[in-house]
């Protein structure tokens, strides 16, 4: 798909891109995902840009978007100040707020994935290691003020 037809085809008022990528960036490449970044958000007007808020790949993208627009990057943390210094987004929401253990159809949702299914449950009982605390919810449709309940049925847990 050229960039021309991915435009045209998915910057919509719904359309969001998550941010992966490696922690381990090449130095000769984290000009190009910084300048990729600043692309995407400068030929584009509604896609939101979300992230883990990572070292790396996350980093530099997200810097590019943040020089042309900071409030079209959204940051998905696993806890309240979760590299908080690096977070250059306008919106921040932290898994610490959701109450995954009321909203039972995100949590069968997101165990359709099984390779994180174990690391689900863990997070979900309060379990929190350096494994399950790397779950995040990244829900398919622009927050407005409760992120998560916009579209509770296709939230999915991504491993960072």
């Amino acid at each position: 798909m050229r960039l021309e037809q991915f435009i045209k085809e998915y910057d919509k008022e719904s359309s969001i891109v998550l941010l992966e990528g490696k922690r381990n960036v090449l130095p000769e490449d984290e000009t190009k995902l910084t300048a990729l970044g600043e692309l995407l958000a400068s030929r584009t007007a509604k896609m939101i840009f979300r992230s883990g808020n990572a070292e790396g790949a996350d980093h530099f993208f997200s810097l590019g978007v943040t020089s042309i627009d900071n409030k079209r990057l959204q940051v998905i943390t696993p806890y309240d100040g979760h590299r908080q210094k690096n977070n250059y987004a306008y919106a921040t929401f932290s898994l610490d707020k959701v109450d995954l253990a009321a909203e039972t159809d995100v949590v069968y949702q997101s165990k359709n994935n099984k390779r994180a299914e174990r690391l689900i449950d863990q997070y979900v009982s309060g379990e929190r290691n350096r494994f399950s605390v790397k779950s995040g919810l990244y829900p398919s449709r622009h927050p407005q003020s409760d992120w998560h309940r916009q579209d509770k049925t296709s939230l999915i847990w991504h491993i960072l």
